[in-house]
This record gives C-alpha cells, sequence and structure tokens, in this order.
C-alpha cells in the first residue's frame, strides 16, 4: 500500500491528494485499470522551489544546533 510507504494515514493521504488536485499541482489519471496521479505543469515548476526550502531548513537546523 503506498500509504504504509509514505507512513500516513490513509485518510490524510487522500485529504493531500484532494488538496493538490484542487490546486491544480496533479491530475488523477486512469492507467490499466488503476487510479494514478501525474505532476502537471504547475506542479512541476514547484519542486525546485520545495527543494531549497528544505535545503534553508536544513541549514537553520544546523546553525540552532551550533
Amino acid at each position: 500500500m503506498f500509504y504504509k510507504t509514505l507512513n500516513a494515514y490513509p485518510d490524510t493521504l487522500n485529504r493531500r491528494i484532494k488538496e493538490m488536485v484542487l490546486l491544480g499541482l496533479i491530475i488523477q489519471i486512469e492507467e490499466g485499470g488503476k487510479i494514478k496521479y501525474r505532476l502537471t505543469n504547475k506542479g512541476k515548476r514547484i519542486i525546485p522551489l520545495l527543494e531549497e526550502l528544505l535545503r534553508i531548513m536544513d541549514e537553520i537546523e544546523k546553525i540552532l544546533k551550533s
């Protein structure tokens, strides 16, 4: 199950997926009888911003620990 991989409760995961669909970050598609999700162009544009945010958070954590 996907939620086990993410270590998230199914209800939480479903809520987050719905939020991302409403924000236009992902789209739901059916492929081979299974429901799958794909990033939209908007979702793809956000990835570098999230990566930078994670980098900044790591730097902040290092500063706070020193």
